[in-house]
């Protein structure tokens, strides 16, 4: 599990604009291989990938 949370973690530092938008400045993240999501924000001025959560994808989402 830690090193796909890794990899995938590696992936966003790699394309950060792989997630999909969530519309309140986040981007969601499926982690591959695994039930969790990994939401992010994207800094463009520094740049960088902020995480803010990783959940289970069977949880309530966010509100």
């Amino acid at each position: 599990m830690q090193r796909d949370l890794t990899a995938a973690l590696d992936r966003l530092l790699d394309h950060p604009q792989a997630g999909r938008p969530t519309g309140r400045g986040l981007r969601r993240f499926a982690v591959p291989r695994l039930p969790h999501l990994i939401l992010y924000r994207v800094d463009e001025t520094i740049p960088a990938v902020a995480v803010v959560t990783i959940r289970h994808a069977a949880r309530r989402p966010l509100t």
